[in-house]
């Protein structure tokens, strides 16, 4: 890779961290709308970071959907879920991620879908039970 390209990935990173941190006080001051715009930017860098950095990716969507979850708006289930199983797919062994997916199935009704999720989330971490 060229020098170009590698200043380009590591600007991509620096912001995408920094916006990261910025959703991270917006959640901790209860601000859930402000959150979820600065982890859709972190997330916006996700083409560049994608392999490189999959799990700072993983995790900011598991906090939007944390930010989905605390501010319960008609249809946020279902964006928790599409933030989940973004999170799981970037990093499989996501333990919070699965958590916060098998409770946005199990609200939503999706019974078998909710049970798979846990019994994926009991084989990574046997004592998430004591967890949720």
């Amino acid at each position: 890779f060229g020098s170009s390209f590698l200043w380009a990935m590591e600007l991509a990173s620096e912001q995408s961290k920094a916006a990261k941190e910025k959703g991270n006080g917006y959640f901790r001051a209860g601000n859930w709308d402000l959150a979820i715009g600065a982890f859709s930017e972190a997330l916006s860098f996700a083409s560049e970071l994608a392999v490189t950095e999959p799990r700072h990716l993983a995790v900011c969507y598991c906090n939007r959907a944390a930010c989905y979850q605390s501010r319960m708006s008609a249809g946020d289930w279902e964006l928790v879920v599409q933030d989940c199983n973004a999170a799981v797919d970037l990093d499989p062994n996501y333990v919070k991620a699965y958590g916060r997916l098998f409770a946005a199935q199990d609200s939503l009704g999706l019974k078998a879908q909710a049970l798979s999720t846990w019994d994926r989330l009991q084989e990574i971490d046997p004592a998430a039970s004591n967890k949720l």
